[in-house]
């Protein structure tokens, strides 16, 4: 396959059209994309095929932003940012909110990376201050695990 060949196409169902940022499970075959209005949307890979939505506001003090959201634990979860200064790692499955992880509270949080070694899982968050100016970017690092009951909850799967 010739690089950037296009193998697939997904219309996003999201009322504004906008699309933030994006994120592709490892196995490559689920696809999230956030928005500027309410939140991430899934869909199956190849088919193009709409899943959920996994909604949460992306507004706040009377502006939009775009928040990310990443896979983690195989594609099996995804963590996604929120205005609120918390992580919401839902279920890819069925959409469940399995785990909330605090930032800093009132933050807007904006970033979430994540990388998994096979002993440990890391997950990377970002906020910013819309009142400051210039805005600084506050960055923290959460090496916390999901806590054993979500993890077999996602394992038994």
């Amino acid at each position: 396959m010739a690089t950037r060949a296009q193998i697939w196409r997904i219309d996003p169902r999201n009322g504004n059209g906008t699309t933030a940022y994006c994120d592709i499970s490892v196995k490559n075959d689920l696809l999230a994309l956030t928005n500027y209005s309410d939140g991430t949307e899934l869909y199956k890979v190849g088919p193009s095929e709409f899943l959920r939505s996994l909604k949460q506001a992306a507004k706040r003090s009377g502006k939009n932003l775009a928040l990310q959201a990443v896979f983690v634990h195989d594609g099996r979860a995804i963590a996604c940012a929120s205005v609120k200064g918390e992580v919401t790692i839902y279920d890819t499955d069925s959409g469940e909110s399995l785990q909330v992880l605090e930032h800093q509270k009132g933050d807007f949080l904006v970033l979430v990376t994540a990388h998994e070694y096979p002993d440990k899982k890391l997950l990377a968050t970002a906020s910013i201050d819309l009142a400051a100016r210039p805005e600084p970017l506050t960055v923290c690092a959460l090496s916390k695990r999901l806590s054993e009951s979500v993890l077999g909850s996602i394992q038994d799967k």
